[in-house]
């Protein structure tokens, strides 16, 4: 019979769009699902929040990342398997790196051992080379400020110290204790006392060479004292030197006063034997 009209009829085209919707809903869901199993195996990316951080502000956990939690799991399940074995590595001190590598053990003990030498030695010569470079400013100030009329002082000051040694330089006593020794007193150079430690020693250097040094002192003998003064200075700030010329120096005096107590000896001898009296026999001796 014919055709019921209530029935909608359908249309090809009708099928065939709707064959195509269905395809592309299918497409989207496996893209989707694609992308939703890519971040489920992506890697955390950035630094892990504060342990124990709860609330909106805590970070979400990676995804599919859980690793920790497992590797949690089994350090329980073998603490609970072996006791002893959590006491043990809770017993071991945790290693912390910072900072550069220590220096290896023998040179560390090399490093002591010649701590060791040097204060059995006597300890640091902390100012070997005192006079190297430029005097302070203070110094140079007062050298400038000074007038012609005492830096010539100085240089004939020191021109008296350097002929009184080189005339008790031609003396037997002296040549005979003092072999190799200056034929000056430093100290007098430098005018400091015997006893002066070496930061008196080298503001008295500063001092007295800048106020002769050639170039700002006009006088002839400017360079024959400033060559004396540095040599007193250089002389005085090495400890082996100073004491060689301090030992000298007492052997030299101890020799003079030997040889002044025989010409006392001998001068009365010769008075009492002017004289007609008797001579006592320690003098007689001398």
């Amino acid at each position: 019979g014919p055709a019921d009209a209530s029935e909608p009829q359908q249309l090809p085209g009708n099928s065939q769009h709707q064959e195509v919707q269905q395809q592309g809903q299918q497409q989207q869901q496996q893209q989707q699902e694609k992308q939703e199993l890519h971040a489920a195996e992506a890697p955390g990316i950035g630094p892990a929040g504060p342990p124990g951080m709860v609330g909106p502000h805590a970070p979400a956990a990676a995804p599919g990342n859980h690793s920790s939690g497992k590797d949690e799991q089994r350090q329980v399940e073998q603490q609970q398997d072996d006791p002893g074995a959590s006491d043990e590595q809770a017993a071991k001190p945790k290693r912390r790196v910072m900072g550069p590598a220590a220096p290896p053990a023998a040179l560390l003990a090399a490093a002591a051992a010649y701590h060791a030498e040097m204060d059995a030695a006597g300890g640091y010569e902390q100012e070997l080379e005192p006079l190297v470079g430029p005097p302070p400013p203070d110094f140079v100030d007062e050298a400038d400020a000074a007038s012609a009329d005492a830096r010539e002082a100085q240089v004939v000051r020191v021109l008296r110290v350097l002929r009184e040694a080189a005339a008790a330089a031609g003396g037997p006593a002296f040549a005979a204790a003092a072999a190799g020794v200056p034929s000056m007193d430093p100290y007098a150079v430098l005018g400091v006392e015997a006893t002066a430690d070496s930061a008196s020693i080298r503001k008295s250097y500063w001092r007295l060479s800048l106020l002769v040094h050639p170039d700002k002192c006009s006088h002839p003998a400017a360079q024959e004292v400033f060559q004396a003064v540095s040599k007193a200075a250089q002389l005085l700030q090495d400890a082996q030197q100073r004491a060689a010329h301090d030992a000298a120096q007492a052997d030299v005096a101890l020799r003079q006063q030997a040889a002044a107590a025989a010409a006392a000896a001998e001068r009365e001898v010769a008075w009492r034997r002017a004289r007609g009296e008797a001579v006592p026999a320690e003098l007689a001796a001398a």
